[in-house]
Formats: C-alpha cells, structure tokens, sequence
C-alpha cells in the first residue's frame, strides 16, 4: 500500500540552510532545467514561458495546470509583471526566500486551489508552502489555450515535467482543470481507474477522475487525480467532498481489496479530514450520506463522544451550519443535533457540519486552541449550498 501523504516529509530543514535560503543544489537544478528547455524552445526569457511557481524540491504533492496564462508581449522578461502591472510572479530568480506563487499572488485560480488544499493539509498553509510544488504540462505562455499549439506546448515541456516528476517526487498529483488521459498520454508507464469518474450534472464537466499510475523510472504507484478547474469550478470542491475522495484513496491505497467497494459509486466513499497527517488512524469505511448504516451513526457517536470528553460542547453553536449568516435560524446544541440526526439520514448541511465538527474534535486533540480550530474547520469544510 502507498504510504499515506505527509510520512517521510516532516518539515523542510533538509531543504535549508541556517539562514532560512534555498540550498544552491535546488536553484542549480532549477537553472538547469530553465536554460536547457530555454535551448530546446528557442525562447529567450520568461515573457514567453513559466516553469516555476515556486521552489523544485521534493514534495507529497505536485500540482499541474495546463498551461501558464498571461500574454507574452504584456509580461515583463524576468516573469514577475505582466498586463497593467499586474503581479505573474512572486520571485524573478529561483524563489531563493521560499516564495511561492500559490500562496503570494492572490490569483482567483490560487483562492480556488487552497479550497481543496487546506482539507488535505490540516488547514495549514505553511504545510502548502513546504509540501506542494505547481507548475504545468505546458510552459509556453498565452492568454488562453487555444492562442498556441497546446498540444505541441505539451510534448516540447514532457521531458522537463518529466524531470520535475523525477525530483519532486510526488505520492499525489493533482490534475487542475487538466485531463487524466492528456497527463497520461504524456508521462505515464502504466496505470489503473482508481475511482468511478464523476461530472457534475449542472454545468457537465468532469469534476474528478482519478488512477494508480507508475512512471517509467519508478515503478511505485502514485495517485494522480483529475478536478475542475480551480478559477472556474473550486465550489465542485466542496459540493461532492473533493478533498474526502482523494483521502479515501491514498488511505486506503492503490491495492487494497476495499477500494473497489469504497470507490464503486462517486458518492460513497471516506471521509477523512487530511491523509497527510502522520497521526491519523487509518479511517472506517462510510458512506457520503450515513443514513443507511442501520439504526446507529458511528461518525455521529464519534462527534458526541469526542467534544464531550473534550469538554466543548458548548461551543458546538459554532459549528452548526446555522451559526452562518446565510441562515436565518437560531444555531443547534450538540445534544440537539445528534438527537436530530439519529433517526435520520445525514445530508447536505447537516452532514457537513457532522464533518466540520470532527474536523474540530481533532485538532483540539492535537493541541489547536478551540476558537482557531472552528476558524480552520469552517476554511476547511465550509457550506454545501452555493
């Protein structure tokens, strides 16, 4: 089984020095890289192309768009400005101070990316800044796709990207706004489904496929999973638990015997709050909806258990989808929720705030401060309805 996200990587003072700046082995590579696909591009500077959104190093997660966006003839040669001044970049060398573009330029594509980020991270953006590497399959910049020969674009980046799988080494890749069979085409030995792919009905896209795959120097499965684009479509996130399917999955692993069953029909999977935390227990297999686990509700057990030994329940008004300025009615006590929930199937907002109040529970057990673990857990898991 693929070991869960977050094992091995447990900070980054392997990837600095004492001063806090990048190791030169990291900007070298990351040099070399740029001047050799300058050599086969023919393009001269970063007007014309974008590789890095942030240091190349070693990483559980490697995010992948389709092509940088931007035009050429408005971006500055070091890819720091680009139309009326606008930010494209946070660093113009080798992002020597740890920048990264996901989290320094405020892009609605980056507001959209760390909705499904910070369920997988615990809500913590400095684990994105270590531990999430983005660039594209293409690096030819344009202001859309269809301005350049994309597919071309790709084939030209392929050994590139091909070199910055090979360093970041990633245990997930996220596809965003990118098709799983165009990234498999491109950089994959061999491969397997690893989950039923899902459109959703309202706007017809496909918001998530996802598959087991190998590459060609390295025969360890990765799991590589396809979502909406995050400018576009980052509500799907939320709407069908993005961030819980693709727990499930590198939960449970490429070879285990459940994953069909657990997988089997896109609305029945895990959920659990972030497969990258070295603490988490491996979860139990339940349902999107857990109204048809009989007369008895583990998860909501697990809810009542967990904040009374805590001793917050008091706090749980907090939680409660109608603490929400979208809702007109007085907030649910945790005594009043369960006994609401427990004859009933758990749905929609209530069994968001089932979630979101586990999601609590766990980071106080972790030591978080309740009133920060209630901010963090409505980032993390906040309101079904659009």
């Amino acid at each position: 089984m693929i070991a869960v996200m977050g094992y091995g990587f447990q900070g980054q003072s392997q990837f600095k020095n004492n001063a806090g700046d990048l190791m030169p082995s990291e900007s070298t590579k990351m040099q070399s890289l740029e001047a050799d696909y300058q050599q086969a591009s023919g393009l001269a500077n970063r007007a014309s192309y974008k590789i890095f959104y942030g240091p190349m190093r070693p990483a559980p997660c490697l995010v992948l768009g389709l092509n940088p966006g931007g035009d050429p003839e408005q971006t500055s040669a070091d890819g720091t400005r680009g139309a009326n001044n606008s930010v494209a970049s946070s660093s113009g060398a080798w992002f020597e101070q740890d920048e990264h573009d996901l989290l320094d330029c405020q892009w609605p594509e980056n507001t959209g990316l760390k909705r499904l980020l910070l369920p997988l991270f615990g809500g913590d953006e400095k684990r994105i800044r270590r531990e999430v590497v983005k660039t594209n399959l293409a690096f030819r910049r344009s202001r859309a796709a269809r301005d350049i020969n994309i597919d071309q674009a790709i084939e030209e980046a392929r050994p590139f990207v091909d070199r910055i799988l090979a360093t970041v080494d990633p245990k997930l890749v996220i596809l965003a706004g990118v098709s799983l069979s165009r990234f498999l085409d491109h950089h994959v030995q061999t491969s397997k489904p690893a989950a039923t792919l899902l459109r959703d009905a309202s706007i017809g896209h496909v918001i998530f496929n996802a598959a087991w795959v190998t590459f060609e120097a390295d025969l360890s499965p990765r799991l590589v999973v396809q979502v909406g684009h995050a400018s576009q479509f980052s509500w799907t996130y939320a709407k069908h638990d993005i961030p819980g399917r693709i727990s499930s999955l590198l939960a449970f692993g490429h070879d285990s015997a459940i994953l069909g069953d657990v997988m089997r029909s896109p609305d029945h999977h895990v959920n659990v709050e972030a497969p990258l935390k070295s603490s988490v227990n491996k979860p139990q297999s339940v349902p999107r909806s857990i109204g048809d686990v009989g007369d008895r509700h583990p998860q909501l057990h697990e809810l009542a258990d967990s904040w009374r030994r805590l001793g917050i329940e008091r706090q749980f008004v907090k939680v409660h989808h109608f603490s929400s300025p979208s809702f007109a009615t007085k907030a649910s006590s945790l005594n009043a929720f369960v006994k609401w929930c427990a004859d009933r199937d758990i749905r929609d907002e209530n069994y968001r705030t089932l979630l979101r109040g586990l999601d609590v529970a766990r980071r106080v057990e972790l030591g978080v401060d309740i009133a920060v673990a209630i901010t963090q857990s409505w980032e993390s898991y906040p309101l079904v309805s659009r």
